[in-house]
């Protein structure tokens, strides 16, 4: 898979820890200032990572300590398709698989 792709899935979650979860009245910014990705040598090809630099930004430190804490939490997770998916299983049960992982035992419903 193209690294572009989680990137910008990542500069979007950055970009709404702000939005979400700071007050309005409250200064902050989460930014990214530097991306890397690619070859000059090969400006055609797919790049396999990326760099990225960037920085938080804001006056209170109660606001300071929520960024920290939500940058912890966030994480890419990056799969391949094919060693991930079984062929031999339903779509159902391909769909319900996270639901059963979440939910107490005897909680969940079959429609």
């Amino acid at each position: 898979m193209a690294a572009s792709i989680p990137l910008a899935h990542l500069i979007l979650g950055l970009q709404t820890i702000v939005s979400h979860n700071v007050p309005p009245a409250e200064p902050a910014v989460m930014s990214i200032g530097h991306i890397s990705a690619g070859s000059a040598d090969a400006p055609n090809a797919i790049p396999s990572e990326v760099i990225i630099g960037g920085t938080a930004r804001c006056d209170a430190p109660e606001v300071r300590a929520l960024l920290k804490r939500s940058r912890r939490q966030m994480q890419m997770v990056f799969q391949d398709p094919y060693s991930t998916l079984n062929s031999r299983m339903t779509v159902g049960k391909f769909v319900a698989e996270p639901f059963r992982a979440i939910l107490p035992e005897g909680e969940s419903s079959t429609r």
